[in-house]
């Protein structure tokens, strides 16, 4: 069976003219006590309601999970963990979906089918709905993903347009 001619792949989510699903990049710099900016977090639209945020440290989780609440609409979001790393969820809602692959293993094309499928279902269930992504430290997984979304979703012809374009909006900020 063709993977790509199921409706729930290829649908793109509905673009919507509220203030969350607006192309949005957010930097935002931090001074330490001699006065050098540092930036606090990194959250980068990489399609219309589709993020990619860096990972949330036990430092940042606050700072990122207040940002992600002040520009979604309540109940609206929801984080898709890649990493191998828990934390507390409680800083967004609870709405966290945690996707745990082996810290060393590469991953298997059914999982990356299997959560690209969840996360476009999720986006297709509410109009309102917006869908961040990270991993941890290497953005590999997240890479990963954004590129196969991308291919699903048909924005670009290959995988390599793909992820490209992923690269250069978010890992060379």
């Amino acid at each position: 069976m063709d993977i790509f001619s199921e409706e729930q792949f290829i649908t793109k989510p509905e673009p919507t003219t509220s203030r969350s699903h607006k192309f949005f990049k957010t930097l935002t710099c931090s001074t330490d006590i001699q006065g050098n900016c540092y930036y606090a977090q990194k959250i980068v639209s990489i399609y219309p309601k589709i993020y990619w945020m860096e990972f949330p440290s036990k430092e940042k989780i606050a700072h990122i999970a207040d940002t992600i609440k002040a520009f979604s609409d309540q109940n609206s979001f929801l984080v898709w963990n890649l990493s191998q790393t828990k934390y507390d969820t409680s800083f967004f809602s609870s709405q966290v979906a945690e996707l745990s692959y082996s810290k060393y293993s590469w991953l298997s094309l059914n999982y990356i089918m299997m959560t690209c499928k969840a996360i476009l279902k999720w986006l297709n269930s509410d109009p309102s709905n917006i869908a961040i992504i990270h991993c941890q430290s290497s953005k590999r997984r997240s890479a990963i993903i954004m590129a196969c979304l991308l291919c699903l979703l048909r924005v670009f012809d290959s995988p390599l347009e793909s992820l490209t374009y992923f690269c250069k909006v978010s890992l060379f900020l």
